[in-house]
C-alpha cells in the first residue's frame, strides 16, 4: 500500500516575461489616457483623487478653528484657544489667495474667499485685544477669556503692539 512519490509535473511557460512585459504596457496606456480624460470630464476606474489646493486650504483652516477653539487641541484634548496661531493660520490663507490670484477656478476662489472671511468674523468674536476689552476694566480681567498658553505665544502677553492689531487685521476687507 505504500505509494511512490510521483514526480512533479512542471510546466515550462517560456512566454511568461513577454506577457508580464504588454501588461504593464496596456496598464501604463489605461493610466495615460485615464489621465487625459479625467480633464474632459472622463471616467476613472479608481476612486478620485483629492485636489491638493483644497486640501492645502482645509488643512491651513482646521488648523485656525482649532486655534480658535472651536475642536479640541489635539495635544490637551480639549479646546484651548490661541489666538497667534489662529491669526497666523489665517494670514497663510490670506497669502495663498493673494499669490494665486488668477489662477484659480471660479469654485476655488469662491471657496477661498468665503472660508477667509467666516474664519476672520470667528477671529473677531473669540479674540478680543485687550486694549479693547478693558475699556476702564480690569487688566486680569480683560485677559480672562484668552489661555496663558496664548500669552507666552504673543510674546509677553501684553497688549499687541499699534500697528499689529490682530483684530483690524482679521476683519480687513478684501
Amino acid at each position: 500500500m505504500t505509494q511512490e512519490p510521483k514526480d512533479p509535473k512542471i510546466v515550462v511557460d517560456e512566454d511568461w516575461k513577454e506577457r508580464v512585459r504588454a501588461e504593464r504596457e496596456a496598464s501604463r496606456e489605461s493610466r495615460k489616457q485615464a489621465d487625459r480624460g479625467a480633464g474632459g470630464g472622463g471616467s476613472s476606474s479608481g476612486p478620485a483623487r483629492p485636489d491638493p489646493f483644497s486640501m492645502l486650504v482645509s488643512s491651513l483652516a482646521a488648523e485656525a478653528m482649532v486655534a480658535l477653539g472651536q475642536a479640541p487641541d489635539p495635544t490637551q484634548g480639549h479646546p484651548v484657544v490661541r489666538p497667534e496661531l489662529a491669526r497666523h493660520s489665517i494670514d497663510m490663507l490670506d497669502m495663498l489667495e493673494e499669490k494665486t490670484k488668477g489662477n484659480l477656478s471660479p469654485d476655488e476662489s469662491q471657496m477661498l474667499d468665503s472660508l477667509l472671511h467666516q474664519l476672520r468674523m470667528l477671529y473677531v468674536q473669540v479674540y478680543r485685544p485687550p486694549s479693547a476689552a478693558s475699556a476702564g476694566g480690569d487688566a486680569n480681567a480683560a485677559g480672562s477669556g484668552r489661555d496663558s498658553a496664548a500669552d507666552g505665544d504673543a510674546g509677553g502677553g501684553g497688549p499687541a503692539p499699534a500697528g499689529d492689531d490682530p483684530a483690524a487685521n482679521a476683519g480687513e476687507a478684501k
